[in-house]
């Protein structure tokens, strides 16, 4: 027996002999990420926080920026994995979790490398679909404690949204295209 969810989370649509699929549930990924304008040593940070990173790249690593002329920051990366959800609160209690007691570690990683913490949310949504974005008091005591910053970054594909909405219109309005 197939639940309503999973039906709704598998819509596809045929465009121009396309299927294109639908996802009704936008994907949220959140991350931790430590940079640093300084050379740093992965392995000490990882040593101290106990934590392997998902991503780290050490300050010489990074591209150079064609603006500034030097080198991006460096960078020490934990991501959670990829939520289906509406709700953001899953996605700040498995950041919780990850870091859970390391706060005072972390601090002082970045008082020693002169580090900046932020805390990143990727969406993926489509238009009509957005998650709600609500901080409980707790993750936003953990974002103060460690005076970080918070970013959240929201991609609606546009080619998708102008298909679907195409796709809608013909189909209401029922139209024949004519392909050249």
């Amino acid at each position: 027996m197939t639940k309503l969810g999973d039906l709704l989370n598998k819509q596809t649509i045929k465009y121009r002999g396309e299927h294109m699929y639908l996802s009704v549930y936008p994907s949220i990924v959140g991350s931790l990420v430590l940079c640093f304008d300084t050379d740093f040593d992965v392995s000490i940070i990882t040593q101290r926080l106990g934590i392997e990173p998902t991503e780290s790249k050490r300050l010489y690593e990074t591209r150079i920026n064609p603006t500034t002329k030097r080198h991006n920051c460096g960078y020490w990366r934990i991501m959670t994995k990829e939520f289906k959800t509406f709700d953001s609160m899953e996605i700040q209690k498995a950041l919780q979790t990850l870091i859970a007691g390391k706060e005072d570690a972390i601090n002082e990683i970045i008082a020693e490398y002169q580090g900046t913490v932020i805390f990143r949310f990727f969406i993926k949504a489509y238009p009509g679909d957005e998650p709600a974005l609500m901080f409980s008091e707790d993750f936003v005591y953990i974002v103060n404690q460690l005076n970080a910053k918070l970013d959240v970054l929201v991609d609606i594909p546009f080619n998708v949204f102008m298909n679907w909405r195409w796709f809608i219109w013909k189909r209401t309005n029922r139209i024949k295209v004519k392909r050249e």
